[in-house]
């Protein structure tokens, strides 16, 4: 009897052992059936479990056309993932312990989870349709480049490695807060119409050698290092205006809650300016960035926008105590 249920259990290993993944998408199946280094190793035209196990380098399927990555779930000693320029809309990688970088730009990513990856030090999404992500899980994160998407706020408190950062077009970011990243020497940040606040004041501000700041109308200050303020770095590239401070009194609650109301913001000839604070300036800038008006003294009285061609403006105000605040204004 014991020799029957030996027998039993070493043939269900065997089964269990040569079972195959399960890949419904020709084209990914294709991809991995064709990769080198190879994975189908007993090349009988399927992907075992044991084979996927037991790989354990880098999986490249780029421009392949694949819309469903379901069966990249066995793969879960893979160390890194090229998987550009298709069309999958998720990417089951909570199984991959060991990954250690993500290259995905140009799909249709609606969702990552990389809450499992802890070593991953590189997450490349730039181009997809991700709202959220959540990298407090990532301590190893060197590299995280995002733009083209619709991602809100990001907690980067947990990557105190993080060197280089990219965010443009679309993201819904109303500030960025970079500091608890005392390493970080690139910063690409472009085209984001909600963005209003940067910290980048984590004790190395000045060691930031490649930034760009540039197409952020509603950029209010971005917050630096005190010895960086009045010498910024010749290599900075930012919008004719910005304004680097050392104690931006535009933080975070300033944010959540503003504490001045433009009314009405959709008008043909003028707005007021509900303040519980005396306003020093009012700046008009245009959706592109460019410079439309400036009023100093203002008196409680409504502001004139009637010679303003139609269309979306950002209207930047600051007060006589140094706080300042952007507020959209659409003239009919």
């Amino acid at each position: 009897m014991k020799s029957i249920f030996t027998s039993f259990f070493f043939t269900l290993a065997i089964v269990l052992w040569a079972q195959n993944v399960t890949i419904p998408d020709a084209n990914f199946k294709n991809a991995l059936l064709t990769h080198d280094p190879v994975i189908d190793t007993n090349s009988d035209g399927e992907i075992q479990v044991s084979e996927a196990e037991a790989f354990t380098g880098t999986l490249v399927f780029e421009n392949a056309n694949i819309s469903d990555l379901t069966g990249l779930e066995a793969f879960l000693n893979v160390n890194a993932m090229y998987c550009a320029q298709n069309q999958f809309t998720s990417m089951p990688i909570s199984s991959m312990p060991n990954l250690l970088l993500i290259v995905a730009w140009d799909n249709q990513l609606e969702s990552l989870d990389v809450s499992q990856n802890p070593l991953l030090f590189r997450i490349d999404v730039g181009g997809n349709n991700i709202s959220e992500l959540d990298v407090t899980n990532n301590p190893a994160l060197i590299e995280l480049s995002i733009g083209d998407n619709v991602i809100g706020n990001l907690d980067l408190s947990n990557n105190p490695l993080l060197e280089r950062f990219y965010s443009t077009n679309g993201n819904t970011h109303t500030f960025l807060d970079f500091s608890s990243n005392p390493v970080l020497n690139t910063l690409i940040v472009q085209n984001l119409e909600d963005l209003q606040f940067i910290n980048i004041q984590n004790g190395n501000t000045a060691g930031i050698v490649n930034l760009n700041l540039t197409v952020l109308s509603a950029l209010g200050c971005v917050r630096v290092d005190p010895e960086v303020v009045g010498n910024i770095p010749d290599s900075w590239v930012y919008d004719e205006g910005t304004n680097f401070s050392a104690d931006c009194t535009m933080g975070t609650d300033d944010l959540k809650e503003s504490e001045i109301r433009i009314y009405p913001n959709h008008t043909q000839n003028q707005f007021f300016i509900d303040s519980n604070e005396n306003l020093k300036q009012i700046e008009i800038f245009s959706f592109s960035g460019e410079k439309i008006m400036t009023k100093n003294e203002l008196n409680n009285q409504p502001i004139n926008v009637s010679n303003l061609n139609t269309g979306t403006f950002i209207i930047r105000m600051k007060t006589d105590s140094g706080k300042v605040f952007t507020q959209k204004l659409i003239i009919q």
